[in-house]
């Protein structure tokens, strides 16, 4: 597909992807994790499981205003939504409402990479080798999908 074509991204493009009228009938919201371009990620709860996740809320209007982004999204869902690894996030839920795209996650707690490692002053050898072990192992894993 080219960067110039005028795709619409469609949940139905991904077979796990549902249209639901009102997301708060499966997941209770909690608390903001993170805030991005297309929208933010917060804590949800599954009403009947009681499980913990993570929800990506991300506005269509804001994805669907250049076509790169669509691609963005596709790419993302694609390598992640059918890959299952210890290193790699796992995606659990894919829903669609008419203003929203909702994608549910393993929860992974400590935050981004990035930020951990400016909030640390040092770290010994072996803290920075277990880091780029388990970097390593994730990079390996999709390597060889």
């Amino acid at each position: 597909m080219s960067i110039k074509s005028k795709k619409t991204l469609h949940m139905n493009d991904y077979k796990k992807f549902k249209m639901m009228k009102n997301i708060e009938n499966r997941y209770v919201f909690g608390k903001t994790l993170g805030q991005g371009a297309f929208g933010l990620v917060r804590y949800c709860m599954h009403r009947d499981s009681g499980k913990k996740f993570a929800i990506k809320i991300m506005t269509k209007r804001a994805i669907q205003k250049q076509q790169i982004y669509v691609q963005l999204l596709q790419n993302e869902l694609s390598i992640l939504g059918e890959k299952s690894h210890p290193n790699i996030i796992r995606i659990v839920d894919l829903i669609e409402d008419d203003e929203n795209y909702y994608v549910v996650s393993e929860v992974v707690n400590g935050g981004e990479l990035f930020k951990r490692l400016t909030k640390v002053s040092s770290f010994t050898e072996n803290q920075a080798a277990d880091i780029i072990h388990q970097v390593m192992l994730g990079l390996n894993y999709m390597h060889l999908q």
